[in-house]
């Protein structure tokens, strides 16, 4: 099986520490196999080491959802450190205007 192939090369260049291979690697399992939550969380992990954070984020959820029951699927973002800026976003109805506390000059 080409994707269980991909997946093991890929898990080898993560531990080379060859994580934008990596990510490649896991990609080409993700393309073939849609719902492969192994892949997703892997290339989580490469992303993170690559400073992909956003991008890290996406497959850490993606690897959740496909699992919502596997603890090994479990991410404790609290944990997370060494990250230069955390956005969130939210949906337009849930926007609200803060007042400036500052006079204006």
């Amino acid at each position: 099986n080409m994707s269980l192939c991909r997946f093991a090369l890929g898990k080898a260049l993560q531990g080379q520490k060859k994580h934008v291979e990596a990510v490649k690697e896991f990609a080409e399992v993700i393309n073939k196999e849609l719902k492969d939550a192994h892949a997703y969380f892997r290339r989580a992990w490469s992303h993170k080491a690559i400073r992909l954070y956003h991008e890290a984020a996406s497959d850490f959820e993606t690897a959740k959802a496909l699992k919502p029951n596997d603890p090994n699927f479990s991410i404790i973002y609290k944990k997370v450190q060494n990250v230069e800026y955390v956005a969130l976003d939210s949906e337009p109805d849930l926007m609200e205007k803060f007042p400036t506390l500052l006079e204006k000059i």
